[in-house]
């Protein structure tokens, strides 16, 4: 009976191996990239803004830390365009089609979005995210049922691929 459960406890061990070994990474690591791009949000389809936005990170095994943002209006719209995607801002590689940008915000005058996760396509022959759209709800008690949408598409370089 003793060797019955040590083998079944390595018949175990064995079944979750794989999935351990099947995480998305990032190559190359350890390297300084920027971010660029345009990304559109609203609140609840109103207050439509553009904003063109630029990031400094350093890729690592699993994504890129991002450690400076800067953003800026571009059609006049009413939302802050500084105000999001505050520092710290972790891009998590999820597949070598799909990335997911973690702890995005959104503040707007009835409240701020987030913060959530925005899932987004991944390109690995262009280096970009996106374009696609993610649903932020707004962390407010008086607009329940309200959503911020994020949408666009940011360009890494020097390219980096999702395996």
């Amino acid at each position: 009976m003793k060797y019955s459960k040590e083998m079944y406890a390595g018949c175990i061990g064995l079944f979750f191996l794989p999935a351990a070994t099947l995480a998305a990474t990032v190559t190359p690591a350890s390297v300084a990239v920027t971010v660029s791009g345009t990304l559109t949000k609203d609140l609840d389809g109103q207050f439509t803004t553009k904003c063109r936005v630029w990031m400094i990170g350093v890729t690592h095994r699993h994504g890129i830390s991002f450690t400076h943002r800067h953003s800026v209006n571009i059609n006049g719209g009413p939302l802050a365009c500084d105000a999001d995607m505050a520092i710290p801002l972790r891009l998590q590689a999820d597949t070598p089609k799909k990335a997911t940008l973690k702890n995005v915000t959104i503040d707007t005058h009835r409240g701020r979005c987030g913060p959530g996760d925005a899932v987004l396509p991944w390109n690995n022959a262009t280096s970009t995210l996106g374009p696609g759209t993610a649903t932020l709800k707004i962390d407010d008690k008086f607009s329940q049922g309200k959503a911020c949408h994020l949408s666009g598409s940011l360009t890494i370089s020097p390219a980096i691929r999702i395996r």
